[in-house]
């Protein structure tokens, strides 16, 4: 990069504007970064990759339940059930019995 355009560049950047008082203040302005383009899916590389891929979707997650998102949902149950001051073993059919009475009572009460 040449001096004078690394000057120009620095120019552009910075603006002098002057206070109340007589005073300049010099502000720098932000450098605007260009935004990436960014694929919409992840490309595989491979054939072999396109038919793995193919068969990553939230059915066969769900399905095939690894350990991992049983524990995520076992984490996320807790803090629900906490958030709601809960127990933290409550079962799915107390917390739908009671989420429904708290629906209900806010329905009455709100008109």
């Amino acid at each position: 990069m040449e001096a004078g355009g690394a000057e120009a560049n620095a120019r552009q950047r910075t603006s002098i504007s002057s206070t109340s008082a007589g005073c300049s203040t010099t502000r720098r302005r932000p450098r605007t970064i260009p935004p990436r383009r960014y694929p919409d899916r992840i490309l595989p590389k491979t054939a072999g990759a396109a038919l793995t891929l193919k068969s990553r979707t939230l059915t066969n997650l769900y399905n095939e339940r690894p350990r991992w998102l049983g524990l995520a949902h076992d984490a996320l149950d807790r803090a629900v059930a906490a958030a709601y001051g809960w127990p933290d073993d409550i079962s799915t059919e107390d917390a739908l019995a009671r989420l429904l009475a708290l629906n209900l009572e806010r329905a009455r009460s709100s008109g």
